[in-house]
């Protein structure tokens, strides 16, 4: 039988614990990033997306760590679709997602800024809705104080994690050198708002892990964007180093994103010019409607006719 976890459903009162965070990425489907988010301390784990629960919990035993979570960034299934299945391997395991998306099954719905425990890790939930109506990121960083008996532990208003940065998981909000699209009722505004006023908030040194390898795609149509850009041009030769030694693009950084991606760029000077140059001046009326307009020529650039690209 499969490990279980020692406690759920509350934040447990209990001496402070430090943690060591880890991240193991696991390459599933064709193009999709599952993960292991590891306190190194408890050994307890949970798992993000793990839309192939076999190759996530065979992960896991190669770690030794115990899978107490699940941390869902959206319903769509190349996210969600093995949460039905990871229920069944692994009973004990809360399933998280955002509120405003539909899952099946899920033991907890997490709205704005809820927090879920590992170990001695705290994930938070930062509501990115364009792509999906529930879309959400986890920032997760290690807190200075808690309990890592917690196991999984609870979507609840827990005290604010330690200021330290730590890394955050983005599903199909943000990729490497791009984002996803907008989808549905899915606004400009909400687009403008997740990718720069949210991830872009975050510390500059926070790990970036996203939720497919769409990079060398993206980094085509962002060099046509900003062909003057040096961060991105040295962000494309690391790239393709890794990729060249079979090697994935993650984990990236807030910061590099904020030099090299441009949809969390609208006020640069070649991105205002390639957006309307192709969508005219009125595209350039706000920082909402610049980069809703980048996204729409990326849709037709020919390197996004999959549905996340």
């Amino acid at each position: 039988p499969l490990p279980v976890c020692p406690v759920h459903g509350a934040l447990a009162q209990g001496p402070e614990t430090p943690s060591a965070m880890r991240v193991v990425p696991v390459p599933v489907l064709e193009d999709n990033f599952a993960y292991l988010l590891i306190d190194e301390l408890s050994k307890q784990a949970a798992a993000v997306d793990p839309v192939e629960p076999a190759k996530v919990i065979e992960a896991a035993a190669r770690e030794g760590v115990i899978i107490c979570s699940v941390l869902t960034t959206h319903s769509h299934w190349d996210h969600s679709g093995g949460n039905e299945e990871f229920s069944k391997l692994v009973p004990d395991a809360v399933i998280y997602g955002g509120k405003h998306d539909t899952y099946k099954p899920f033991t907890r719905l997490l709205d704005d800024g809820d927090t879920v425990r590992v170990g001695g890790i705290v994930a938070k939930a930062l509501h990115t809705p364009f792509h999906t109506p529930g879309h959400v990121c986890f920032h997760c960083t290690e807190v200075a104080g808690g309990s890592g008996a917690a196991g999984g532990a609870a979507a609840a208003a827990a005290p604010d994690a330690a200021a330290a940065p730590g890394v955050v998981f983005t599903g199909d909000a943000l990729f490497v050198a791009g984002c996803g699209r907008i989808n549905g009722r899915g606004t400009p505004a909400q687009f403008k708002r997740s990718l720069v006023d949210v991830i872009g908030a975050l510390p500059r040194d926070t790990l970036v892990y996203v939720g497919h390898e769409y990079t060398a795609a993206n980094l085509r149509f962002a060099t046509a964007v900003e062909p003057g850009n040096t961060a991105l041009a040295a962000l494309a030769e690391q790239a393709k180093a890794a990729l060249a030694a079979g090697k994935p693009t993650v984990p990236s950084t807030v910061g590099t994103e904020l030099a090299a991606n441009p949809f969390l760029r609208p006020a640069s000077a070649e991105v205002r010019a390639f957006v309307s140059a192709r969508l005219g001046e009125e595209a350039l009326a706000s920082d909402e409607t610049v980069l809703a307009g980048l996204r729409s020529i990326k849709d037709s650039f020919g390197l996004g006719s999959s549905a996340g690209i």
